[in-house]
């Protein structure tokens, strides 16, 4: 009787539950938790920092790049032929020839002046070789200051009154109207990356107008001259 009393008052182990060892994992586990959250924020925030500054690189650069293309004090260059020639065909020098003998003719059989026929003579042959010379390719430089350079010789903007802009056959060139009133016009092509620059230099100095061929241009397009 006393037996079996005794063994109700006997002591038994505590066997841990499987909740109590899962939950002793998950603190484990929860515990080295913000370690890798720290190691996470610190990539994390090194990474903006570094997206922070390559835009501000970006910026600063881009705003450089803009400084330099509006300010008019720095001078821009540009290489260009000095003329642009057409194709011509066999027609082409058939016509001159017919035109040429046309002039030729009036000037010895109504005018009777040979010195005048011989000038058409002189002029046609030097058309001809003219057209024949391929053009070459110069180096133009504009600044506020000095003006602008063909090769080495210089046109000062003080002798010019005004400029325009004309496109003839997809190409661009500027035209630079002289002070003095039979002076022929200065006409410049420049390629179209570098227009931008070259108006706002000259029109930090000459008013811009807007001019439209003249009878000699139209000639001069249509012979392809």
């Amino acid at each position: 009787m006393n037996n079996d009393g005794n063994q109700s008052n006997y002591w038994k182990p505590e066997v841990p539950s499987e909740d109590n060892t899962t939950l002793e994992s998950q603190e484990i586990i929860s515990s080295q938790h913000p370690i890798n959250n720290e190691s996470q924020l610190s990539d994390s925030s090194e990474a903006t920092t570094e997206d922070a500054s390559i835009q501000v690189d970006e910026n600063i650069e881009s705003q450089t790049n803009e400084n330099e293309n509006t300010d008019v004090t720095i001078p821009v260059d540009w290489i260009a032929p000095e003329y642009f020639v057409g194709a011509k065909g066999k027609m082409w020098y058939f016509l001159l020839g017919i035109i040429a003998a046309v002039f030729i003719a009036v000037s010895i059989f109504v005018f009777q002046s040979y010195s005048f026929a011989i000038l058409v003579l002189v002029m046609a042959i030097a058309l001809v070789v003219y057209t024949k010379r391929p053009p070459q390719e110069i180096k133009y430089t504009l600044s506020v200051q000095q003006g602008l350079y063909i090769g080495d010789k210089l046109y000062n903007l003080q002798d010019y009154k005004s400029f325009s802009i004309v496109q003839n056959n997809n190409r661009n060139f500027i035209e630079l109207i002289p002070i003095k009133r039979f002076s022929p016009a200065l006409s410049v092509y420049f390629p179209q990356d570098a227009g931008e620059r070259i108006v706002d230099i000259l029109a930090s100095r000459l008013p811009m107008e807007q001019t439209k061929p003249d009878i000699m241009d139209k000639i001069i397009e249509k012979l392809r001259i």
